[in-house]
């Protein structure tokens, strides 16, 4: 387990510092662009309000005592719990934190095949003194199952707030990330592949799938290399039915769990830390050496494109484009009719917001607040209405994704909103507060509307090129690989971690194909009605 976590932190800290330095290298290029929109950049959306608070008994893990916690369904489906509800408002930091990705809730935990044996036997009329009786867990009971994990019991007051509970946490085992930490964009590209890399090098392989949490990530790792250097020896001693020793091997499992998590946990924690803590000290440091990284990138990039130019845009002009002024037709309205209604939504946000309005440091307010209304489900559901010829497109292109491309449009949407209403209330604050509402209300929204022209192109440039993009990966991408590879010979050692030519090769061509798609709406620019 030492050896495996000390690989991970390696792995994890290596990688860490070469996606900061691609990052930088990227806010570089951005910023040598200039700006795309007019509006300003919300910092980041919001998660929901908390969704659900109150009082359930938790059963302990040793004791098997019921204790009362105060637990906090987070609006990124995360459960928190406390000891009291004052801690909870004092802010006090949980006792505990349940990610219930990959959990099943189970309503009744005293609905098992156990007892539907025994009950079945008593109606035959069999003695069943002498067969093990299972355990019968208080009224409004419900357990948060894993096959492999330690199980939590929690118990209801009444029937109405056991069937509310089941419901959230329900809901929260399908929403929930993986991952428990979300405001962190480096440490969510890279930590899976942090693990995978850990797992290559202590020799783990197979299928392998988590969730819970990255303590539980680590923890599966951990305990799938234990179980099969152990249970091969044991099953293969082991006579009774599959069903009984498959029980054996999950009760194992879920004890080297508990044993393995108590260890996992302060290694995490360290790990993480560590590199908070050299994060904001090195920044600056890489930001300024990065430029030999990034001629390296400009120059691999622009050999690449001289190998590939010509013969991409003749595989666009043949098999790509003759397919998408068609579907331009057809997604071109409802796309334009949606950002139109966003000018609407952000007039009923203002028209709602200005009663109750209260200054905020962060400006959000008005995002926080008023930013979810029905004028913009209604636009959302404009982009959803793409879905069916998204879906008739899979008769060209048959590994169009209706789900990924609408739901990339649906987040730009909520995007340009929450842009407006941060823009408007920094905007009035700077102005010196409400008594200029109206006036920065006026010029917040014609800068959201040339930020909606902006971004239906947008949109529309994004949807085309995701229609075609498995198609043009198979037919342009795969085959040039072979192309880049002796480009990576000539990238001097010290910096060949951070020039990958597949990587250039691929982002080039994705760029020859959005410019391509940008080139297809061109001509509709000055049919757009806002």
């Amino acid at each position: 387990m030492a050896k495996f976590l000390e690989k991970f932190a390696k792995n994890y800290s290596m990688l860490y510092l070469v996606a900061m330095a691609k990052a930088s290298i990227k806010e570089q290029v951005k910023a040598a662009a200039g700006p795309k929109w007019s509006l300003l950049k919300c910092p980041k959306e919001p998660d929901a309000p908390d969704r659900k608070t109150g009082h359930m008994l938790k059963r302990s893990k040793h004791l098997k005592k019921w204790n009362k916690r105060f637990f906090v369904v987070r609006g990124n489906w995360l459960v928190d719990y406390w000891e009291t509800e004052d801690q909870q408002k004092a802010g006090k930091k949980p006792r505990g934190t349940l990610n219930l990705s990959g959990m099943r809730i189970i309503r009744d935990p005293n609905d098992t095949y156990v007892k539907k044996i025994l009950d079945l036997a008593k109606k035959c009329n069999l003695n069943v003194d002498d067969l093990p009786k299972p355990e019968v867990l208080p009224d409004f009971s419900l357990e948060i199952h894993h096959e492999t994990r330690e199980i939590v019991l929690l118990q209801c007051e009444n029937a109405d707030d056991h069937k509310s509970w089941c419901d959230i946490l329900d809901d929260c085992r399908w929403y929930s990330r993986g991952l428990n930490i979300s405001d962190d964009k480096i440490h969510n590209q890279i930590f899976q592949w942090a693990l995978w890399r850990s797992r290559w090098q202590s020799g783990i392989w197979g299928y392998w799938s988590s969730g819970g949490g990255e303590e539980q990530y680590i923890t599966d790792c951990i305990n799938e290399a234990i179980v099969d250097a152990v249970m091969p020896s044991v099953d293969a001693k082991l006579t009774m039915p599959w069903a009984v020793r498959s029980k054996i091997r999950n009760t194992f499992t879920s004890n080297v769990n508990t044993f393995v998590s108590t260890g996992v946990k302060p290694a995490w924690a360290g790990a993480y830390e560590g590199v908070k803590k050299v994060r904001d000290e090195v920044k600056a440091k890489i930001a300024e050496g990065v430029a030999p990284i990034a001629d390296a990138q400009a120059s691999v990039q622009a050999k690449i494109l001289e190998m590939v130019d010509k013969p991409s845009k003749d595989a666009i002009g043949e098999k790509v484009a003759p397919h998408l002024n068609p579907l331009l037709d057809i997604i071109f309205a409802p796309v334009n009719e949606a950002f139109k209604i966003v000018l609407s939504a952000y007039d009923t946000a203002l028209t709602r917001g200005k009663e109750r309005y209260t200054t905020r440091e962060d400006r959000m307010h008005m995002v926080m607040h008023n930013a979810w209304n029905s004028e913009f489900w209604d636009a959302d559901r404009k982009l959803w209405d793409l879905f069916d010829p998204l879906w008739a497109m899979r008769t060209v292109f048959s590994d169009v994704s209706p789900w990924g491309i609408t739901g990339k449009a649906r987040r730009r949407l909520r995007k340009t909103l929450n842009n407006a209403l941060f823009t408007f209330e920094t905007r009035l604050e700077e102005a010196g507060g409400k008594d200029h509402w109206d006036r920065i209300a006026a010029e917040t929204r014609e800068t959201l509307k040339a930020d909606c022209r902006a971004s239906i192109g947008r949109v529309l440039g994004k949807i085309l090129f995701g229609v075609v993009e498995v198609f043009w990966d198979t037919l342009i991408i795969r085959p040039s690989r072979a192309l880049v590879g002796p480009l990576a010979d000539a990238i001097p050692d010290a910096i060949k971690q951070f020039v990958d030519p597949e990587d250039i090769l691929e982002r080039t061509l994705n760029n020859i194909l959005l410019q391509c798609c940008a080139n297809v709406f061109q001509p509709y620019t000055e049919r757009i009605q806002l």
